[in-house]
């Protein structure tokens, strides 16, 4: 079906409005991040928060890479994936 609309004035059912940051602390490390990504979220809203976490962290030279990998899956709710993969990786490095 197509809407008599033009394009560029149909609404989108991924149309959001953004949250604003919030104030995260990691030992003396002030960060202001996306709030924690929920299964409610469309695929653009997920996108959005992880772009704007990545960079706050990747910029965060104080912070440990290790501080860095866990403090990125508890904000984009994957904490369990990535305790798994961190094991595999530690694991792969001890079987040289």
């Amino acid at each position: 079906m197509s809407s008599s609309k033009p394009p560029s004035e149909q609404k989108s059912d991924d149309e959001f409005i953004p949250k604003d940051k919030v104030f995260l602390q990691i030992g003396r490390t002030n960060l202001y991040v996306y709030p924690s990504i929920t299964p409610e979220m469309s695929n653009d809203e997920r996108s959005l928060p992880f772009n704007i976490n990545k960079t706050a962290l990747q910029n965060a030279r104080a912070i440990t890479y290790d501080q860095k990998i866990n403090h990125m899956g508890e904000l984009l709710g994957c904490s369990n994936i990535i305790d798994i993969e961190r094991s595999v990786y530690k694991n792969a490095a001890f079987d040289f």
